[in-house]
């Protein structure tokens, strides 16, 4: 198992993580529109520093890792 940094083309793979995080019982949170994510997404990607990663495992993407704003993971 590995870790990159995210790139352009994971956008549609921390989407589908978003969308299902969001169907969980556990969620108390407001619904992100596709537009709202995208443009997170663009903003996140843009950084120079990580702060968003992709977990693979036999180079197939698996999971993601995000250190938020606060520095927590």
């Amino acid at each position: 198992m590995s870790f990159r940094q995210a790139r352009d083309g994971d956008e549609e793979f921390f989407w589908q993580w978003r969308q299902q995080d969001e169907q969980q019982p556990w969620y108390g949170g407001p619904i992100t529109t596709r537009q709202q994510h995208h443009e997170w997404f663009i903003s996140r990607i843009g950084q120079y520093t990580i702060s968003m990663l992709v977990w693979e495992r036999a180079d197939i993407a698996a999971g993601t890792v995000r250190i938020d704003s606060n520095g927590e993971l």
